[in-house]
């Protein structure tokens, strides 16, 4: 019950971040520690919303949706509670997740910085989403037999 209670967390939080946020920061500083520390007033704008981005907005915030893919474990979970997740079932929770982790690692999301739209932002919907994933992890990690 504890997977299926942090893969709800992941799903709900996740959507929740896609829907009622304002999405991720980013920053066109070196680092965080410049972007949160600037040191100049014309460095004052080194952190900004990524949909706010010149005008264009930016779709990074599309990607944590896409957790929502793990929806189909959930019931998969429920109803083979009285047994321990398998290797195919872990493995059906890395694939489902693979999506998100390209999208958010590979380059693909432009703006986006999690540290930052966490700290920032204090976006406790996103902290909760990449926390029910990580939690789901060590529990599947643990519990497959």
């Amino acid at each position: 019950m504890a997977i299926v209670l942090c893969l709800m967390i992941t799903i709900l939080s996740c959507l929740t971040f896609f829907m009622a946020t304002d999405g991720f920061y980013g920053t066109n500083a070196p680092s965080l520690w410049a972007a949160l520390h600037p040191v100049t007033l014309a460095q004052s704008d080194d952190v900004y919303l990524c949909n706010f981005m010149n005008g264009e907005g930016s779709d990074d915030a599309l990607f944590p949706a896409l957790l929502v893919l793990l929806a189909p474990l959930v019931p998969l979970r429920l109803f083979l509670r009285n047994s321990s997740p398998s290797w195919y079932e872990f493995g059906g929770f890395l694939v489902l997740s693979l999506p998100f982790l390209l999208a958010m690692f590979s380059g693909l999301a432009t703006c986006a910085d999690i540290a930052l739209t966490i700290y920032v932002g204090g976006n406790l919907a996103l902290a909760l989403c990449l926390g029910g994933w990580f939690g789901t992890l060590v529990l599947y990690l643990q519990k497959t037999r």
